[in-house]
């Protein structure tokens, strides 16, 4: 349905609309902005970096510029999200990754939405040290939590009682 929509709104990434149904197939990978323009150009302020998988068009994260640096922010649940074999790792999608790369982006962000905390690491280190693997939700890049820089959020810390 994601597709559906998608085509009505005029292709993907600039492209011309792709079809649902026939012979022809999606690309790999698409960027919208929050307004829901297409658009292949560096973002302004944020757009959405979307990946195929094979359940479809996906959202890989957020696409950021900061201090004339553009980075990859992917919001998480840590308890769904975390990967807990081989290694406590985060992964992000590997289609994704490489569309970010062609974009110019630096660094990748991980963003546990309930704590805030976020893990940060450069976009090449990722690609390089990270295991690929694929559990039915198309390629994934995974990289254990001991290669990534650890920041605390504000709600990560307990409230002590009065």
């Amino acid at each position: 349905m994601a597709l559906q929509e998608e085509s009505r709104r005029g292709g993907l990434a600039g492209q011309a609309p792709t079809a649902v149904s026939g012979g022809a197939s999606a690309p790999p990978f698409s960027l919208y902005s929050q307004r829901g323009r297409t658009s292949s150009a560096r973002p302004d302020k944020t757009q959405t970096l979307r990946a195929m998988t094979p359940q479809g068009l996906k959202p890989v994260g957020v696409l950021e510029a900061r201090g004339g640096h553009l980075v990859l922010v992917k919001r998480v649940d840590a308890g769904r999200h975390l990967l807990h074999f081989p290694e406590e790792s985060w992964a992000v999608d590997a289609n994704g990754l490489r569309r970010a790369q062609e974009l110019g982006v630096e660094r990748v962000e991980v963003s546990d939405a309930r704590t805030g905390n976020t893990w940060h690491t450069p976009l090449d280190y990722l690609l390089a040290r990270g295991r690929h693997f694929d559990r039915g939700w198309g390629e994934q890049v995974a990289l254990p939590l001991t290669h990534w820089s650890f920041m605390p959020g504000r709600r990560s810390h307990a409230q002590l009682p009065f």
